[in-house]
């Protein structure tokens, strides 16, 4: 087949075949560091065909089975956007990272970590380590917010076995609750707390 081979100092450095690319003629090799000026296609022909935004990597060709392996063994591997090219914290400002425990974390503002998710499943925000499958930590006062679309609208955190639902917040679309009371709603209202304080049963 025909290829293009480079030399230096009468050694084979660079050979491009229609099968491969190496370091030698005959055999894959590593390489130093490198750039590619344009787009980069792996899998599918042309990278300028993508949205222009993402199109500088593109692998794949739209078939299942398309992948990106980051492979770091029982080490940690990352996923990382840069906010500059150096040695600063701004090279690694966020992204995700994967390591030996088989931890996914999330990461932002010069990589300090937001979110983890461990082997278990378990959601850690502000923690490393999850007691639960959410568990939500900070160092001051934890607020969890849930907004609806208006007062007439409901906003609620919803409990249920799989069978049986109970829901804690605000319920204004539901019978005999009003905008703005804090509602325990099964089926109906249990109980209701209006914005005064005075607390309702049933």
């Amino acid at each position: 087949a025909d290829n293009i081979r480079f030399h230096a100092g009468g050694v084979d450095i660079l050979d491009i075949t229609s099968t491969k690319i190496s370091g030698s003629s005959t055999s894959t090799a590593s390489f130093a560091d490198g750039r590619f000026v344009g787009n980069v296609a792996i899998g599918t022909a042309d990278p300028g065909a993508h949205n222009s935004a993402t199109a500088n990597l593109i692998v794949g060709d739209g078939a299942d089975g398309s992948g990106l392996c980051v492979f770091n063994g029982t080490g940690t591997g990352r996923i990382s956007f840069a906010r500059g090219n150096n040695t600063s914290a701004d090279a690694f400002d966020g992204g995700m990272s994967y390591n030996g425990d088989r931890d996914l974390k999330f990461h932002t503002n010069a990589g300090s970590t937001r979110m983890t998710i461990d082997a278990s499943g378990f959601a850690g925000i502000g923690t490393d380590s999850p007691a639960r499958i959410l568990h939500v930590s900070t160092t001051a006062h934890t607020y969890i917010r849930t907004t609806s679309g208006g007062t007439a609208k409901n906003s609620a955190i919803e409990f249920t076995d799989g069978t049986n639902f109970f829901y804690s917040g605000l319920m204004a679309n539901e019978s005999g609750v009003s905008a703005g009371e804090f509602t325990i709603f099964g089926s109906n209202a249990a109980i209701v707390v209006e914005q005064a304080g005075d607390v309702k049963f049933g």
